[in-house]
């Protein structure tokens, strides 16, 4: 029964048996220090920011970090930037397609379903009327594929920006290639778990933290690598191997795809460029022909 007046004062206890122990204290060490070191920039790059505004300035950044680590030649930045736009301009394209097949499609079976719908609200339909019903849509779907097929035209623009992307890697050599794969520091929100293990999610029922880079490695921080080293973001055992290494072809095909189709891309290129926009010369009417 003594047992939990002993707990309850236990704590108390403690504190005077440490207070008459007769050990000096311990001195705080006056250089000893406090704050925690601040993480590499990459690292702080990469987690990212909370708002779609502050992303892009970000993502922009991170673009031209890309662009720098690649050291493209001038003519390489402007093939990449103008293959973007291409890429991009496809992309607006196949949305305006698809948003007005949508509102054909819709516009066409709205008579259809609103008729369905108060059908059966009413009660159980007569087998008349389902047989009606069927024959309707089979006719109306048949003239939906003759109006086009989205699938088709998805399947159409993403070889295009594949083809895009085979060309811009076709051109690289040897260690411009090997950074390619890099691009998914700028990509991070479409690609998430591309750049960290497949089976967080389903282990852990959460989505990756963005500044938890310790998913992203099997051990410590690498201490040979540079502020700027986005390589080691995707390393694995200190960063003695690169899981960017073992991308296979068709991989660092679809995030060069992935990298033209972001909308920072082709400013970043800009902005490296650093080409002064040509002005117009003014417009004089008093010169003579």
């Amino acid at each position: 029964m003594l047992y939990a007046p002993i707990m309850r004062w236990l704590p108390a206890l403690t504190l005077l048996a440490g207070c008459y122990s007769g050990l000096p204290e311990e001195a705080p060490d006056p250089g000893a220090q406090t704050d925690p070191a601040p993480a590499p920039l990459a690292e702080l790059l990469y987690a990212g920011e909370s708002g779609p505004s502050a992303a892009r300035m970000g993502d922009r950044v991170r673009a031209m970090i890309w662009l720098r680590r690649m050291a493209l030649s001038p003519a390489g930045i402007v093939g990449l930037r103008d293959a973007s736009t291409r890429a991009l301009e496809s992309d607006r394209a196949l949305r305006a397609t698809l948003g007005a097949l949508d509102a054909d499609e819709a516009a066409a079976l709205a008579p259809l379903y609103e008729e369905m719908q108060a059908a059966l609200a009413a009660g159980d339909p007569e087998e008349e009327a389902l047989e009606d019903w069927a024959a309707r849509l089979a006719a109306l779907q048949m003239g939906r594929g003759a109006r086009g097929d989205p699938r088709a035209l998805r399947q159409r623009h993403i070889d295009a920006v594949l083809a895009e992307a085979d060309d811009f890697l076709a051109a690289l050599d040897a260690d411009q290639r090997d950074r390619a794969a890099e691009a998914l520091f700028f990509l991070r929100r479409a690609v998430g778990p591309s750049a960290r293990p497949a089976t967080w999610d389903a282990l852990m029922g959460d989505p990756w933290p963005a500044g938890d880079f310790a998913t992203l490695r099997r051990s410590g921080n690498p201490s040979d690598h540079g502020a700027l080293d986005i390589s080691a973001l995707w390393t694995l055992d200190a960063g003695e191997v690169a899981l960017t290494d073992g991308m296979g072809p068709a991989g660092l095909q679809a995030v060069t795809a992935l990298a033209l189709l972001h909308p920072e891309l082709g400013p970043a290129c800009e902005a490296l460029l650093d080409e002064p926009p040509v002005d117009e010369p003014p417009m004089n009417e008093d010169v003579p022909e």
